[in-house]
């Protein structure tokens, strides 16, 4: 089995049917907002550390629910009258990894506590592919690995998933800013804690935003780190990167729409994910 770090989104936590969740009890979630447009389609483009050409793509997409809606999350469906749907795919497409295709939902309230998830590992290497279930109840979370459900006793848990949601959703404007989690492994039966950080600002390059000669453009970013206990080998750290100013987005009817605190890039060990494109039509 590879070694399994906090990763949230994206490569390395598809090496292994490992499912976490984050529980959490800090004073900072009182301050949680979600206060940008209803619905974000993220492209990114990913790279790997010393290769010159793409190996793949994730997207993100947060789409906020506004009225009674029915929800499928795996095989169960849920009736949500707010909160919001969180969903991710990523693509291999070149490198050991060659054709991986992982995907995820999870169902949220409007304080991005989590109700549901579901995701999905489709691997050439048959020991690797998986499917996984969560179902958060009121002081229980429940977890289902290809077909084996295990049950912990945990309180107001944030799903894996939506970790870098809950990132942006905090309030970055704060020189204090600090967030603490703890990471449930559901083969262990044991938590491991995750916390986020900030570290200085960042400058830098984005290929979705493009200046007047179409060039990448510079942006000013909050650098959020998410660091993970050294359960499994070394200690990991996440880096997450938000516009710091609200970023221009063109509509397919050609109105703009300002998006705040856009994550630009994402660096998950030597795994980088960069911002490509923007689409706020669904």
């Amino acid at each position: 089995m590879k070694k399994v770090v906090i990763i949230t989104l994206a490569l390395v936590m598809a090496l292994s049917p490992v499912v976490l969740a984050a529980c959490s009890s800090v004073n900072q979630l009182n301050s949680i907002s979600v206060s940008w447009t209803d619905y974000e389609h993220y492209v990114y483009e990913i790279r790997q550390d010393n290769v010159a050409e793409a190996i793949g793509k994730m997207t993100y997409t947060f789409e906020r629910i506004l009225t009674d809606t029915q929800v499928q999350i795996g095989e169960a469906t849920y009736t949500a009258s707010e909160g919001a749907i969180i969903s991710t795919k990523l693509e291999i497409t070149s490198g050991e990894y060659q054709g991986d295709v992982m995907e995820s939902k999870v169902l949220v309230k409007s304080n991005l506590l989590p109700v549901a998830s579901f995701k999905k590992l489709e691997s050439t290497d048959t020991a690797r592919a998986y499917t996984s279930s969560i179902v958060y109840e009121s002081k229980k979370v429940r977890i289902t690995v290809n077909g084996k459900t295990s049950t912990f006793k945990a309180r107001n848990c944030y799903d894996n998933e939506s970790l870098y949601t809950l990132a942006r959703a905090s309030r970055l404007t704060e020189q204090s800013y600090g967030l603490s989690v703890a990471g449930v492994d559901n083969l262990q039966g044991s938590t491991r804690s995750v916390s986020m950080q900030k570290a200085s600002n960042a400058e830098i390059a984005v290929g979705a935003f493009v200046d007047s000669e179409n060039k990448a453009r510079s942006i000013n970013c909050y650098h959020v780190v998410l660091s993970s206990a050294a359960k499994y080998g070394k200690g990991v750290q996440t880096h997450i990167y938000f516009a710091i100013d609200k970023q221009d987005v063109k509509k397919a009817d050609d109105s703009v729409v300002r998006v705040l605190k856009a994550p630009l890039k994402i660096v998950e060990g030597n795994y980088i994910y960069n911002l490509i494109q923007v689409v706020l039509d669904k």
